[in-house]
Protein backbone atom coordinates (compact mmCIF):
# COMPACT_ATOMS: atom_id res chain seq x y z
CA UNK A 1 0.00 0.00 0.00
CA UNK A 2 2.11 3.35 -1.05
CA UNK A 3 5.45 2.63 0.98
CA UNK A 4 4.11 0.60 3.69
CA UNK A 5 4.75 -3.08 3.01
CA UNK A 6 4.67 -5.57 5.38
CA UNK A 7 5.74 -9.83 4.95
CA UNK A 8 5.02 -12.48 6.46
CA UNK A 9 6.11 -16.40 6.52
CA UNK A 10 4.23 -19.09 6.72
CA UNK A 11 4.24 -23.05 5.75
CA UNK A 12 1.06 -22.32 3.34
CA UNK A 13 1.01 -19.66 0.72
CA UNK A 14 -3.18 -18.79 1.94
CA UNK A 15 -1.53 -18.77 5.67
CA UNK A 16 1.05 -16.01 4.74
CA UNK A 17 -0.95 -13.81 2.59
CA UNK A 18 -3.78 -13.49 5.36
CA UNK A 19 -0.80 -12.73 8.18
CA UNK A 20 0.85 -10.34 6.01
CA UNK A 21 -2.42 -8.44 5.52
CA UNK A 22 -2.68 -8.52 9.27
CA UNK A 23 0.27 -6.84 9.41
CA UNK A 24 -0.57 -4.52 7.29
CA UNK A 25 -3.99 -3.66 8.72
CA UNK A 26 -2.17 -3.29 12.31
CA UNK A 27 0.38 -0.80 10.58
CA UNK A 28 -1.98 1.38 9.31
CA UNK A 29 -4.35 1.34 12.32
CA UNK A 30 -0.59 2.50 13.86
CA UNK A 31 -0.88 5.62 11.73
CA UNK A 32 -3.64 7.10 12.48
CA UNK A 33 -4.10 8.84 16.03
CA UNK A 34 -7.56 9.02 18.78
CA UNK A 35 -9.17 11.60 16.40
CA UNK A 36 -8.82 9.61 13.42
CA UNK A 37 -5.80 12.39 11.71
CA UNK A 38 -2.83 10.61 9.98
CA UNK A 39 0.76 10.40 12.01
CA UNK A 40 2.37 9.73 8.19
CA UNK A 41 5.58 11.73 7.33
CA UNK A 42 6.01 12.15 3.74
CA UNK A 43 9.74 11.69 2.27
CA UNK A 44 9.77 13.12 -0.57
CA UNK A 45 13.81 12.14 -1.25
CA UNK A 46 12.32 8.53 -1.86
CA UNK A 47 9.92 9.54 -5.02
CA UNK A 48 11.12 8.73 -8.13
CA UNK A 49 8.95 11.60 -10.41
CA UNK A 50 7.21 9.41 -13.13
CA UNK A 51 6.63 10.84 -16.65
CA UNK A 52 4.05 10.00 -19.09
CA UNK A 53 7.07 10.65 -21.39
CA UNK A 54 10.07 8.08 -21.66
CA UNK A 55 12.81 10.61 -22.76
CA UNK A 56 11.50 13.15 -19.65
CA UNK A 57 12.47 10.60 -17.58
CA UNK A 58 15.55 9.36 -19.32
CA UNK A 59 16.50 12.82 -19.88
CA UNK A 60 15.91 13.43 -15.35
CA UNK A 61 17.95 10.08 -15.15
CA UNK A 62 20.69 11.42 -17.38
CA UNK A 63 21.37 14.47 -15.84
CA UNK A 64 21.56 13.53 -12.72
CA UNK A 65 18.39 15.31 -11.09
CA UNK A 66 16.92 11.23 -10.27
CA UNK A 67 18.84 9.53 -7.61
CA UNK A 68 18.84 6.05 -8.48
CA UNK A 69 18.45 3.53 -5.58
CA UNK A 70 21.31 1.04 -5.42
CA UNK A 71 21.58 -2.10 -3.22
CA UNK A 72 22.82 -1.72 0.31
CA UNK A 73 25.21 -4.54 1.29
CA UNK A 74 22.17 -5.86 3.71
CA UNK A 75 20.03 -5.80 0.53
CA UNK A 76 22.57 -7.32 -0.93
CA UNK A 77 23.21 -10.44 1.33
CA UNK A 78 19.75 -10.96 1.25
CA UNK A 79 20.59 -11.93 -2.33
CA UNK A 80 23.24 -13.71 -1.62
CA UNK A 81 21.52 -15.92 1.26
CA UNK A 82 18.33 -16.58 -0.94
CA UNK A 83 19.91 -17.68 -3.81
CA UNK A 84 22.20 -19.68 -1.55
CA UNK A 85 19.21 -21.25 0.13
CA UNK A 86 17.61 -22.07 -3.37
CA UNK A 87 20.55 -24.16 -4.24
CA UNK A 88 20.77 -26.14 -0.76
CA UNK A 89 17.04 -26.74 -1.12
CA UNK A 90 17.49 -27.54 -4.99
CA UNK A 91 14.45 -29.63 -6.37
CA UNK A 92 14.59 -32.01 -8.48
CA UNK A 93 13.14 -29.43 -11.22
CA UNK A 94 15.86 -27.03 -10.98
CA UNK A 95 18.62 -30.20 -10.98
CA UNK A 96 17.15 -31.35 -13.66
CA UNK A 97 16.99 -27.53 -15.07
CA UNK A 98 21.20 -27.38 -14.44
CA UNK A 99 21.82 -30.79 -16.29
CA UNK A 100 19.73 -30.59 -19.83
CA UNK A 101 20.46 -27.74 -22.48
CA UNK A 102 17.38 -25.52 -22.84
CA UNK A 103 17.11 -25.13 -26.52
CA UNK A 104 16.19 -28.51 -26.60
CA UNK A 105 12.85 -28.60 -29.35
CA UNK A 106 9.31 -29.01 -28.02
CA UNK A 107 9.76 -28.26 -24.92
CA UNK A 108 6.84 -26.25 -22.79
CA UNK A 109 8.93 -23.75 -20.82
CA UNK A 110 6.12 -22.10 -18.97
CA UNK A 111 5.21 -25.36 -17.41
CA UNK A 112 8.92 -25.86 -16.53
CA UNK A 113 8.97 -22.30 -14.82
CA UNK A 114 5.67 -23.00 -12.91
CA UNK A 115 7.21 -26.50 -11.44
CA UNK A 116 10.14 -24.64 -10.40
CA UNK A 117 8.11 -22.04 -8.68
CA UNK A 118 6.00 -24.39 -6.94
CA UNK A 119 9.05 -26.52 -5.75
CA UNK A 120 10.84 -23.06 -4.54
CA UNK A 121 7.77 -21.32 -3.38
CA UNK A 122 8.06 -18.57 -5.90
CA UNK A 123 5.17 -17.11 -7.79
CA UNK A 124 5.17 -16.51 -11.84
CA UNK A 125 3.22 -13.65 -13.22
CA UNK A 126 3.01 -13.05 -17.14
CA UNK A 127 2.04 -9.86 -18.41
CA UNK A 128 1.56 -9.25 -22.23
CA UNK A 129 2.43 -6.02 -23.79
CA UNK A 130 0.01 -4.49 -25.99
CA UNK A 131 2.12 -3.18 -28.55
CA UNK A 132 3.30 -5.15 -31.62
CA UNK A 133 7.53 -5.40 -31.53
CA UNK A 134 8.88 -3.24 -34.63
CA UNK A 135 9.04 -7.05 -35.77
CA UNK A 136 5.40 -7.27 -35.87
CA UNK A 137 5.29 -9.89 -32.70
CA UNK A 138 3.63 -10.10 -29.41
CA UNK A 139 5.23 -9.00 -26.49
CA UNK A 140 5.28 -10.33 -23.05
CA UNK A 141 6.94 -10.08 -19.56
CA UNK A 142 7.11 -12.61 -16.98
CA UNK A 143 8.19 -11.46 -13.26
CA UNK A 144 9.80 -14.15 -10.94
CA UNK A 145 8.95 -13.14 -7.19
CA UNK A 146 12.12 -14.02 -6.23
CA UNK A 147 14.35 -11.97 -4.71
CA UNK A 148 15.05 -9.82 -6.15
CA UNK A 149 12.10 -9.89 -8.41
CA UNK A 150 13.39 -11.34 -12.01
CA UNK A 151 11.62 -9.97 -14.77
CA UNK A 152 12.71 -11.20 -18.45
CA UNK A 153 10.97 -10.49 -21.62
CA UNK A 154 9.74 -12.76 -24.55
CA UNK A 155 8.54 -12.16 -28.37
CA UNK A 156 6.52 -14.72 -30.38
CA UNK A 157 3.84 -14.71 -33.75
CA UNK A 158 1.34 -15.61 -31.07
CA UNK A 159 0.97 -14.76 -26.93
CA UNK A 160 1.56 -18.18 -25.90
CA UNK A 161 4.64 -17.97 -28.12
CA UNK A 162 5.81 -14.67 -26.12
CA UNK A 163 4.93 -16.10 -23.04
CA UNK A 164 7.17 -18.93 -24.06
CA UNK A 165 9.96 -16.88 -24.82
CA UNK A 166 9.50 -15.37 -21.90
CA UNK A 167 9.35 -18.10 -19.79
CA UNK A 168 12.44 -19.53 -21.49
CA UNK A 169 14.65 -16.14 -20.78
CA UNK A 170 13.23 -16.91 -17.08
CA UNK A 171 14.64 -20.37 -17.10
CA UNK A 172 17.96 -19.33 -18.82
CA UNK A 173 17.93 -16.70 -16.18
CA UNK A 174 17.36 -19.31 -13.04
CA UNK A 175 19.97 -21.85 -14.58
CA UNK A 176 22.94 -18.81 -14.46
CA UNK A 177 21.70 -17.80 -10.88
CA UNK A 178 21.78 -21.34 -9.69
CA UNK A 179 24.55 -22.43 -11.16
CA UNK A 180 27.25 -23.90 -8.34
Amino acid sequence: LGKIQEKASARAKKTAKRLAAQNMLNHIRSLVDESGNAVIEEDEDEEIPLSVEPKASYTALKEGKVKVPVLSPKQNKEIQKFYQTVMKKSSKQLKNLQGKPLNAPATNYCQMIQEIAEAQRFEVLYTDIPELSAYGMHQCLVQLSTMPVAVCHGTGPTVDEAHAGAAHHALQYLKLMTKS
